[in-house]
């Protein structure tokens, strides 16, 4: 989807730094001609124990963290290409 957006090489890596809150960070990343930069997080978290039984079900929550500034940016970037 991100690589839809901006129309500029896009690829998945894990994380280089994994929160105290996550079980598992990958990092979505833009190719802008200049650098690879990070735009978007995506965290399994272990933080919602509350949430771990829910209705007699495990549930995981994932969340998903968007650099809107960052999508906007090389959204611009790419007009510029």
């Amino acid at each position: 989807m991100i690589r839809d957006i901006v129309a500029l090489p896009t690829r998945q890596i894990p994380s280089d730094r994994l929160p105290s809150y996550s079980l598992k960070t990958t990092d979505i990343e833009v190719d802008n001609a200049d650098k690879w930069m990070e735009v978007c997080s995506v965290s399994t978290r272990k933080d919602f124990n509350e949430m771990k039984n829910y209705n007699g079900k495990k549930l995981i929550v994932l969340e998903i963290a968007i650099g809107l500034d960052r999508i906007i940016y090389n959204t611009n970037i790419r007009k510029k290409l």
